[in-house]
């Protein structure tokens, strides 16, 4: 009797050791599954033709809160700047704040997707767009032609006239750089916590 009670406490031992192996994470250990609600650091990639980037965003209590950061190459200019992000029912839907480069070229976009909830990770995915506008080469101009004329009075004398005029042209304008479609897919990386 001793022997049936000691084999089946192995086997129960045994059992409930391998007991996250059966299709889900181990209990009690790596905070898997996260906790249900939106609160949290979401992380995501962005890829599309010549454009690649990050973006991370902490949501608290409904509202994104810092740190907030996206991070974007496009034809070899790095922009940075801020998410604003909102999460709904099954959408997520945000905006890249406007950033600039050392070039004088602003940056800035939005991106829209879709959340499941009933994944561990909060995963989520969509498309946006990162248009770029050129603040160097602007619309706005202006320029001033100078004219030097020499010539000899009648008395013999080498005269030089300058006179400059000045040409402006203005448009509200602003000069598109350009425009790139992206793709993004993240995760709920995990609960920030306040002590």
């Amino acid at each position: 009797m001793i022997k049936a009670a000691a084999s089946l406490l192995v086997l129960f031992a045994a059992a409930t050791a391998h007991a996250g192996s059966f299709g889900g994470p181990p209990p009690f250990t790596n905070g898997s599954p996260l906790p249900s609600g939106d609160d949290g650091v979401y992380q995501a990639s962005m890829r599309g033709k010549n454009l690649s980037g990050i973006f991370s965003f902490t949501y608290s209590s409904g509202l994104t809160a810092t740190p907030n950061s996206y991070y974007v190459f496009v034809n070899g200019q790095v922009y940075q700047g801020s998410v604003q992000a909102s999460i709904s029912t099954t959408s997520i839907s945000g905006v890249l704040d406007t950033s600039f480069s050392a070039n004088g070229v602003t940056g800035s976009g939005y991106f829209n997707g879709s959340i499941d909830k009933n994944s561990s990770t909060a995963a989520f995915d969509g498309d946006g767009k990162f248009t770029l506008v050129d603040g160097s080469n602007s619309s706005d101009s202006s320029s001033s032609i100078t004219t030097t004329q020499t010539y000899t009075n009648s008395e013999g004398a080498t005269v030089t006239e300058t006179t400059t005029q000045d040409t402006s042209s203005s448009s509200d304008e602003p000069n598109l750089a350009g425009s790139y479609n992206f793709k993004f897919q993240g995760v709920r990386a995990y609960i920030s916590t306040s002590n």
